[in-house]
């Protein structure tokens, strides 16, 4: 996507790419992959890297921008592609350790941690959507 930059005093103005590095995961062995709705947002040009592994071209399956999600199939080969295995979070108790693995801002192999807070309770988004519900025993 281009954008018009001001002209500084070490830069002339004009258009200039914008780019947004954002990660996600495969969901799926079509390729479908979730990421974040605000990395893709006006993209008309979207590649898909994975680790020591070329870049792939990509389209917007949807988004929901209440949610700031998106998904997206890549164009790549089943070679490429581990979808998530995805288990069983009926189990989960206020206390227990979570972690998010990622590739925010272009940095590879990322891992926070942090805490199940609170169960049972409606996160509800800015414009008043509720989002996603945190469901326990």
């Amino acid at each position: 996507m281009a954008e018009l930059a001001p002209p500084t005093l070490f830069t002339p103005g004009g258009k200039q790419e914008v780019r947004a590095l954002g990660s996600g995961f495969v969901i799926d062995s079509r390729g479908d992959i979730v990421t974040n709705d605000h990395v893709v947002q006006g993209a008309t040009d979207i590649r898909v890297s994975f680790s020591g592994s070329a870049s792939y071209p990509a389209k917007i399956v949807g988004t929901d921008p209440s949610s700031d999600l998106a998904v997206l199939r890549v164009a790549a080969p089943s070679s490429a592609l581990h979808p998530l295995r995805f288990g069983d979070s009926s189990g989960v108790e206020v206390g227990d350790s979570v972690f998010a693995i990622g590739n925010p801002f272009g940095l590879e192999r990322t891992m926070t941690a942090g805490i199940v807070s609170a169960l049972g309770r409606d996160i509800k988004t800015p414009n008043g959507v509720t989002s996603m519900r945190w469901i326990g025993p």
